[in-house]
């Protein structure tokens, strides 16, 4: 139980690492140990939390090819979105050319890479239509276009960086719900896309050198006082144990994807005070004496509010914790026959704790830890189906362990 969780840290903390490294100065051409190396052990690591929970082929009795109508075209959007930004007159950190080179390399990378360990590694998708999940390529695409627009014009404004990172996580949350992928497909997926935009970069850098790059850079500044912001929160929620309904019989939670956003405002020197829309979803599997079944993609929606203390710790580094409340509506599960079923919603409570930083005038992600409280419901009816003879209901309050990456852009 131990190692789960710190696997699932290392998988965000990591992409973190990455993402705070694509913002490389104007000097000599370096290789970018933190934006290929980090990225590179965080698809190793989502890999190794794949294989630490129940892995193969669940039989699949839910509706396959539920995909959001465009996510295939979509997902190339924020690709597509540094070319169309330059066009409209924006400034960016690079000439035409070198933008083609640094950009051009990556996506040839990301699409070698994504193919190449969809190709290698046999990881089944939850509604069992192939083997090919690990890892997402739309996270991926989606990932490596906000990276783009972060390195060419996150020194205009950190709305660019801010808003492709908010489109690349509701790209990366569909593909969840409509049960295409894994959370950690999602992480590993993400983490390729960054690594690929941070190689294309430097091979631009190995061929061009300085031509074709404006003399400025993503210029972190020091976090001080909170101030009225808007941010995106990213979180592998871990629930903590197995839900048993009859002897042999029992319904596993795996960790869910947990993807917010929404406005914080000052109240204090330290304090602020947020409000947040979130979705969330869970995949859930049934195991019985004889077979295990992936039911479907439990998928919540809901409101949070928080209250946020920001504490200065040595250096320049603060710890952010926050105390947050709320409730989140449960969609149905649409299994066969409605065999199973879960509460109507829960009332949550979060406790949680984070370390922010800047990659940027006002822009900055935070990696955190917490814990949730949550109440679970889920009901089992009789079922030639699945195979239970009887019916049987249970209920609770469960905890959760919150893996989380925040990215806040602050006006």
């Amino acid at each position: 139980m131990i190692t789960r969780p710190l696997l699932i840290l290392l998988a965000l903390l990591c992409p973190l690492v990455a993402y705070a490294a694509s913002g490389d100065s104007i000097a000599a051409p370096r290789f970018p140990v933190a934006g290929t190396v980090a990225p590179a052990a965080t698809v190793a690591a989502a890999y190794a939390i794949g294989r630490a929970y129940p892995h193969g082929h669940a039989t699949s009795l839910s509706p396959a090819d539920r995909s959001m109508p465009g996510i295939d075209v979509l997902q190339y959007a924020p690709v597509a979105a540094p070319w169309i930004i330059k066009a409209c007159g924006v400034p960016s950190a690079s000439s035409w050319g070198r933008m083609g080179v640094a950009q051009g390399s990556a996506i040839v990378l990301n699409a070698a890479i994504v193919g190449g360990l969809k190709t290698v590694v046999s990881s089944p998708r939850p509604d069992g239509t192939d083997s090919r999940s690990f890892p997402s390529g739309h996270s991926a695409w989606a990932f490596a276009g906000a990276t783009m627009v972060h390195r060419e014009f996150g020194q205009q404004s950190g709305w660019y960086s801010w808003g492709a990172v908010t489109f690349a996580s509701a790209v990366a949350m569909e593909r969840v719900i409509d049960g295409q992928h894994y959370p950690v497909d999602v992480v590993a997926g993400a983490s390729v896309g960054i690594l690929a935009v941070n190689a294309g970069y430097f091979i631009a850098d190995l061929i061009m050198g300085d031509r074709g790059r404006e003399k400025f850079s993503v210029k972190p500044a020091p976090l001080h006082q909170p101030s009225a912001a808007v941010f995106t929160g990213n979180t592998l929620s871990l629930p903590l144990g197995p839900v048993r309904l009859l002897p042999g019989i029992s319904i596993r939670r795996r960790p869910s994807l947990l993807t917010s956003i929404g406005l914080s405002l000052p109240a204090g020197r330290a304090v602020s005070l947020s409000v947040a829309a979130e979705v969330q979803s869970m995949p859930l599997e049934v195991a019985t004496p004889s077979e295990r079944f992936f039911c479907g993609s439990l998928t919540e929606a809901g409101v949070a509010a928080a209250a946020s203390l920001r504490c200065p710790l040595a250096g320049k580094a603060n710890l952010d914790a926050s105390l947050a409340a709320g409730w989140h509506f449960r969609f149905n599960l649409h299994s066969r026959d409605r065999a199973v079923e879960a509460g109507s919603g829960t009332p949550l409570l979060r406790l949680r704790a984070g370390v922010p930083f800047s990659i940027g005038e006002g822009l900055s992600v935070a990696p955190g830890i917490g814990l949730e409280l949550s109440h679970y419901s889920f009901s089992i009816s009789q079922s030639e189906v699945y195979g239970f003879s009887a019916a049987a209901r249970t209920s609770g309050t469960t905890c959760s362990l919150l893996l989380s990456l925040s990215t806040r852009y602050e006006f």
